[in-house]
């Protein structure tokens, strides 16, 4: 994984200062910030229950890995602080990973998981 897709409600202050802070950290993956529910995140991923993302953070890795609300945080937060620790090892934390088919991604996107 070497990018993540961040989908925010730039309506929400804790989003927008976080989208600001992030965006001045060091990180181990390229950030990218979209506005959730935008015409560019329905146009990049069609795929995605828009409506729900703007229930809480979405994130999409580049490997098309969706993570949703505690688990979209941890995985922005985990690549700003690996870089801040100097840590290296996997991209993924292992409490992000996908552990079942019944996962919140095939809520968001309608189809299941890979285990």
């Amino acid at each position: 994984m070497f990018a993540l897709t961040v989908l925010y409600d730039p309506e929400c202050g804790l989003c927008r200062r976080s989208h600001e802070w992030l965006a001045e950290q060091s990180k181990l993956v390229d950030l990218t910030f979209v506005p959730c529910a935008s015409e560019e995140a329905r146009k990049r991923f069609p795929q995605l229950n828009h409506d729900l993302t703007k229930a809480d953070l979405t994130v999409i890795g580049d490997d098309g890995a969706v993570y949703f609300g505690p688990k979209a945080w941890l995985m922005v937060l985990w690549h700003s602080l690996v870089i801040a620790s100097g840590r290296t090892g996997s991209p993924v934390p292992n409490c992000c990973r996908p552990r079942n088919a019944w996962s919140r991604q095939s809520q968001l996107t309608g189809t299941r998981s890979a285990e």
